[in-house]
């Protein structure tokens, strides 16, 4: 089975954040960062046991159902909420339909 990357949420130790994340980044994937103590990865299973050893990660969480750290702060939590929520499937009104599909209306024509 293929090592499929995963989007990781890490919590680091404010005190040494920029050298921890510097590790992260020869570890994982690093996608985002919102300083100074979150990161998102893209991970391989087998990655996720590599970053929880390194020195100043004090979480990684790859279950947007699992509580959050209870330390983090007001922005943090708007951060990490933003990752919860891209992590649960989409339900779309029209999902797949065609544009001209009964009940829905066409987009409007570009002016021109």
């Amino acid at each position: 089975m293929p090592d499929t990357p995963r989007e990781l949420l890490i919590v680091l130790e404010s005190r040494s954040a920029s050298e921890t994340l510097a590790q992260l980044r020869a570890v994982a994937n690093v996608t985002q960062v919102s300083p100074p103590r979150l990161a998102l990865v893209q991970a391989g299973p087998d990655a996720r046991t590599r970053i929880a050893r390194i020195q100043g990660v004090l979480h990684v969480l790859d279950d947007s159902a699992r509580t959050l750290p209870a330390d983090l702060t007001p922005a943090e939590r708007i951060f990490a909420g933003a990752w919860q929520a891209r992590q649960q499937p989409k339900t779309r009104t029209g999902e797949g339909l065609p544009w001209d599909a009964p009940g829905f209306e066409p987009p409007d024509r570009p002016d021109g």
